[in-house]
C-alpha cells in the first residue's frame, strides 16, 4: 500500500454523521494520516463532544443532510475553491424500529431523508469539488441490513438497502471522470446507534449481555468497533484501491455468511 502517510497529507475530506460513531472514528483516523477533515454533525451533544475533543486536521461542522441550504453551505465554502475536495464519507444515519403497519409516514420520511436523501445531496454537492481536482472517492455507509436483517426494521432497511442503487448508480456516472464511489456494509459496531436499539428492543438485557450475545453469533466471535469499519473506508478511498468502484464490502464479522440453524454434531457413517 506504500506510505498511507504521505498518500494522504494535504488531502481533503468531509464525512457528514463525522461527530459520533463510526463518522468520528473516520474523521480522526484521516486525520491522523495527515488529511484535512471537515467532520459534520448535527447532534449538538456530539458537536460539542467532537469540538472538545478534536485533533490538528479536524475541523468540526453543523450540518443537517436533510437541508439542502445546509449542504450548499458546507461544500460551497471558499475553502475548497482552490484545491476542491477528495474524499466523501456519507455516514449520516438513524436506525428507526417497527413493521409496514407501525411505521408512520413521517417516521418513514424522517429515515428516508437522512439515510438516503443526505448522501444524494452531499453527493450532488461534492461532485463537482471532485471533478474539479481530476477525480475523488465517495463512501456511502449503508449497513448489513441491507442484505439480511432481522424484524420491525422497516424504514431502516429500505433506507439502507437504497444506497446500494445509489452507489452502483453513481459509480456508473462518474467513473469516467475519476470519480470511485463504494459502499461500506458494517454488522454490528459498538456505537452508541447499536446500544441504544438494543435498550428499545430488549430492554431486559444490559449493554454489556447484548456485546457478548451479539459477538458470540458472529463467526469471527466478537462485535466490531468504529476503528473497524473506518479503516475499511480509508482503505477503499485510497490509491490501494484505484480500481475499485461499485463495490459493496460487509465489514461485519462474517455474520453474513452466517445460515441459521442450530449447531449439529455431524454424523459418521
Amino acid at each position: 500500500m506504500g506510505n498511507l502517510t504521505n498518500e494522504w497529507a494535504g488531502r481533503r475530506v468531509v464525512v457528514t454523521g463525522g461527530t459520533g460513531g463510526i463518522g468520528w472514528r473516520c474523521s480522526e483516523m484521516f486525520a491522523q494520516l495527515g488529511a484535512e477533515v471537515w467532520a459534520c454533525g448535527n447532534n449538538k451533544g456530539e458537536l460539542e463532544r467532537a469540538r472538545s475533543s478534536a485533533t490538528p486536521g479536524i475541523s468540526v461542522q453543523e450540518l443537517d443532510v436533510r437541508s439542502e441550504d445546509s449542504i450548499n453551505a458546507i461544500f460551497g465554502d471558499a475553502y475548497w475553491a482552490d484545491r476542491g475536495l477528495d474524499v466523501l464519507v456519507n455516514c449520516a444515519g438513524i436506525q428507526t424500529f417497527g413493521n409496514a403497519e407501525a411505521t408512520t409516514l413521517s417516521a418513514w420520511n424522517f429515515a428516508m431523508d437522512i439515510n438516503v436523501t443526505g448522501a444524494f445531496l452531499a453527493s450532488k454537492y461534492a461532485l463537482p469539488l471532485m471533478r474539479r481536482n481530476g477525480g475523488g472517492s465517495i463512501v456511502n455507509v449503508s449497513s448489513i441490513h441491507a442484505r439480511v436483517t432481522a424484524g420491525s426494521r422497516l424504514a431502516y432497511v429500505a433506507s439502507k438497502s437504497a444506497l446500494l442503487g445509489l452507489t452502483r448508480a453513481m459509480a456508473v456516472d462518474h467513473a469516467a471522470e475519476g470519480i470511485r464511489v463504494n459502499v461500506i456494509l458494517p454488522g454490528a459496531i459498538d456505537t452508541k446507534m447499536i446500544t441504544d436499539g438494543w435498550a428499545a428492543l430488549r430492554p431486559d438485557r444490559t449493554a454489556d449481555e447484548m456485546r457478548r450475545a451479539v459477538g458470540d453469533s458472529n463467526p469471527l466471535g466478537r462485535i466490531g468497533y468504529p476503528q473497524d469499519v473506518a479503516g475499511a473506508i480509508i482503505f477503499l478511498c485510497s490509491d490501494a484501491a484505484s480500481f475499485i468502484t461499485g463495490v459493496e464490502l460487509c465489514v461485519d464479522g462474517g455474520i453474513a455468511q452466517k445460515l441459521a440453524l442450530p449447531v449439529t454434531t455431524s454424523r459418521q457413517e
